[in-house]
Formats: structure tokens, C-alpha cells, sequence
């Protein structure tokens, strides 16, 4: 990377589209030996993009989440090494706000992974795997820079990592791995808000080898989930517009760059149906991938 003193070797990866309807990207990366992250952007999957740069200093950064504010400017959460969260927004003015600890759900939480969802009405939600339980945080209001309120048990359970997104009938569904690599999932009771959550399901595990990582697509309509199994190929699983998912499938678009480890996508908004796919390989690299409804583009690498 230019202009910074980062190793080549990226962790956790994150994407968020800044504008929704313009189609511009921020794309976060963790390098935790030098308690770094970077960050480069876009204007269009398939448009010019600058070189990565220096972003913040975190230490020992781990797993990353990113999702646009009500008023379409990207925050960014991390974990670390040590089981805290870190979190920064980019201000109105165009200026990333200082980064700051995230309150964890109690004194003794050891956050392993976050991630994060939103409503219709772009509400975020705030989601931690921590030790033995999955933990919500929401919005307190829809204003841009609103805090997020009080921590709420998802479901019990030692997972390592977790995704949520957003179904067609606007419940929640959260998505988790466990020690095992194995698939569970819980939804909303209903599409209120605050609703509680259903008790953890097997999403499709005989059907799937053990799994390294899982990604709730963003602004995907309806809901689209991706996997890296232990071999570094990537699956996925779509809902049908009702709740219900259909099967786990094998990676049908470009072939992959390498052996892949990480994985981040967002769609930009539901009228224009591209998803743009950011990856990690087991050398470190970061690849970009894009698709409409009918193509799918060659993976690119993003230098570092």
C-alpha cells in the first residue's frame, strides 16, 4: 500500500455502498499485525477505483462489518484480537469521525465477530457473537448519527462468526457458524422492530462442507447468502421471496482468483439489481467481482 505502513496481508474485509443511488463503494480492509486498517473506494463495480490508503489504527483488527447511514454515508465496525469493537462513521462534512469503543453487552464479553443489518426504513442493527450468545443492538431512532440502544440476546450459543440481513417480509434473520463450520440461523417472530428471535435452526448443513465464513448480501431483494467452505469455494443460497431458502449451490460465476478465506457484498439498491462481491484469498489479496441479473465479471485484484 502506498502512503502507510500496512503489510500485505489482509484479514477481515468489508463493503458498503455510500451512495445507494449513484453507485460509489468504500471497501474496508483489516491488517492485524500492524494494527491497521485501509481503505479504498469506487465510483461503479465496473469504474475507476483509487489505491488502497491509510484509514485508522486499531489494535490487532480482526473481523470488519460496514453498512450505509440513513443519509447513505458508510460507519464501519471491528473487532479485535483481544474481543473488543471499534467503531467510526463518516461525518456529514465528509470527515470520518474519530474512532471509539463500542459498549460490549456486559464486562465480560469477548466479541469474535460482528456484523450488520437494516430495516426499510433504514434502521441499523448492530449484531455481536459473544462467547455464548448473539447479541442485538438497534437504533435508537431513524436520525442519521442516533445512538444505538440497549443490547438484546439474540440466541445462546458458541458461535465464532454471524451475518444478518434482511428478509422479503421484513423480519431480521441472523446467520452463524459453529465451532463446527456448521449453518444455523434464527428469524424475527414477526416484522415488528423489537420483535424476539426464533430459536437457532440448521440452515442446510448436510448439504454444505464446513464453512469458514458467511456473508447476508446487502440490499440484496430477496435475501442472498454466501459461504467459504474449508477449500476456499464459495457457495450461496437465495430466499424465495416468502422466507423460505432454496438449496445451497456452488459458486457458478468467474472462476476464483485463488483459495479464498473472507468474503463481503453489497447490492447499491433494489431497482438496479448489481451485487459487487469483495474477497479475500489465503495470500493475503483482495479481489472484487460484479454482477447483474444476466453476467458476472472476472475477478480483479485490488492491489496493495
Amino acid at each position: 500500500m502506498t502512503g502507510c505502513d500496512l503489510d500485505h496481508q489482509a484479514l477481515g474485509v468489508a463493503i458498503a455502498p455510500v451512495d445507494m443511488w449513484g453507485g460509489a463503494f468504500h471497501v474496508f480492509a483489516s491488517m492485524p499485525s500492524t494494527h491497521s486498517l485501509a481503505v479504498w473506494w469506487g465510483s461503479d463495480p465496473d469504474g475507476s477505483w483509487n489505491s488502497w490508503s491509510c484509514f485508522a489504527w486499531v489494535p490487532y483488527p480482526r473481523r470488519l462489518a460496514a453498512l450505509p447511514l440513513r443519509n447513505d454515508l458508510p460507519e464501519v465496525f471491528a473487532t479485535t484480537r483481544c474481543g473488543l469493537i471499534f467503531y467510526s462513521r463518516l461525518g456529514p462534512t465528509g470527515a470520518w469521525q474519530a474512532w471509539a469503543p463500542f459498549a460490549p453487552p456486559s464486562e465480560d464479553s469477548f466479541i469474535a465477530d460482528v456484523g450488520l443489518s437494516t430495516t426499510r426504513t433504514r434502521i441499523n442493527h448492530l449484531y455481536v457473537a459473544d462467547r455464548e450468545a448473539v447479541f442485538v443492538s438497534i437504533r435508537a431512532s431513524g436520525d442519521d448519527y442516533a445512538p444505538y440502544g440497549p443490547w438484546s440476546p439474540v440466541g445462546s450459543g458458541r458461535f465464532g462468526l454471524v451475518t444478518a440481513g434482511l428478509r422479503s417480509d421484513d423480519r431480521q434473520q441472523v446467520f452463524v457458524l459453529d465451532a463446527q463450520g456448521r449453518p444455523r440461523t434464527a428469524a424475527q417472530e414477526s416484522a415488528n422492530l423489537e420483535a424476539p428471535f426464533e430459536s437457532w435452526q440448521d440452515f442446510g448443513s448436510a448439504f454444505v462442507p464446513a464453512l469458514v465464513d458467511i456473508e447476508a448480501a446487502y440490499g440484496t431483494t430477496p435475501l442472498e447468502v454466501y459461504a467459504i467452505d474449508e477449500a476456499g469455494e464459495l457457495w450461496m443460497r437465495k430466499e424465495d421471496g416468502t422466507g423460505a431458502f432454496g438449496a445451497w449451490s456452488e459458486w457458478d460465476g468467474p472462476a476464483l482468483p485463488e483459495r479464498i478465506v473472507s468474503i463481503a457484498a453489497t447490492a447499491p439498491n433494489a431497482a438496479w439489481s448489481a451485487l459487487t462481491m469483495v474477497v479475500v484469498g489465503e495470500s493475503g489479496r483482495v479481489y472484487r467481482s460484479w454482477r447483474t441479473d444476466v453476467w458476472a465479471a472476472p475477478w480483479r485484484e485490488q492491489g496493495m
